[in-house]
């Protein structure tokens, strides 16, 4: 307070900051923030306080950042001046934190169909059935680099897709495609054998739903 005088924006930054630490103090967290004068963010847009976020032990660089920008929204667009207050998370940090406190959970995939182009030529086509199958609530992959069967079966395993939708020339100008399922107790020579079932893509849905293929999620009840 010595240092700003009366300087008026100084002194409205100061109340602001007073007002900041009495707030924190009535919610019950007073303890979990500091003042420190050498945060600066690097972007123009704030206008109030800005702030960055730290682990305890303070071994890590920031966590999060961010501040008080009023006049931000009004640069794309909005007719009136918004008031906001934000922040962002660095998605680094917080896996080194969690891996540090052993809290990085191990998720495994779990992708209903990957969706297999013949050819390049066959790659909108293949794109088109995998946004059909998503609007529908599978969870969907899509290969997009050729690749022989085996390779394309070896990548399925690796993202543990259940079952592939080969979309190929002879079955499209059918109006259809090749549906495989890849959890069958079998060989790769039996895998690579197996041509599958051929669905028609206009009524690939009511299909899956009618031989009681289901998203995952929903087998789960999620």
């Amino acid at each position: 307070q010595e240092l700003v005088g009366e300087h008026p924006v100084a002194a409205d930054a100061m109340r602001e900051m007073k007002e900041l630490f009495a707030l924190a103090e009535a919610y019950g967290f007073g303890d979990w923030i500091l003042f420190d004068a050498s945060v600066v963010r690097g972007l123009a847009y704030y206008t109030g306080i800005v702030f960055e976020g730290f682990d305890r032990k303070g071994e890590l660089r920031a966590i999060c950042g961010g501040g008080r920008y009023d006049k931000l929204l009004s640069l794309y667009g909005s007719p009136t001046v918004v008031p906001a207050c934000g922040f962002g998370f660095g998605d680094c940090v917080i896996m080194e934190l969690l891996q540090e406190k052993g809290l990085l959970p191990h998720l495994e995939p779990e992708v209903d169909f990957v969706v297999c182009p013949f050819n390049a030529e066959m790659r909108l086509h293949a794109v088109q059935v995998a946004a059909t199958l998503r609007a529908a609530g599978y969870a969907v992959d899509v290969l997009l680099a050729n690749k022989r069967a085996d390779k394309a079966f070896s990548y399925a395993d690796r993202v543990s897709g259940r079952r592939m939708v080969f979309v190929a020339p002879d079955e499209w100008d059918k109006g259809s495609v090749r549906v495989k399922d890849l959890r069958l107790e079998r060989s790769e020579e039996e895998k690579l054998a197996d041509r599958g079932i051929e669905l028609p893509v206009a009524e690939l849905v009511a299909e899956l739903s009618r031989i009681g293929v289901a998203p995952q999620r929903e087998e789960r009840g999620a």
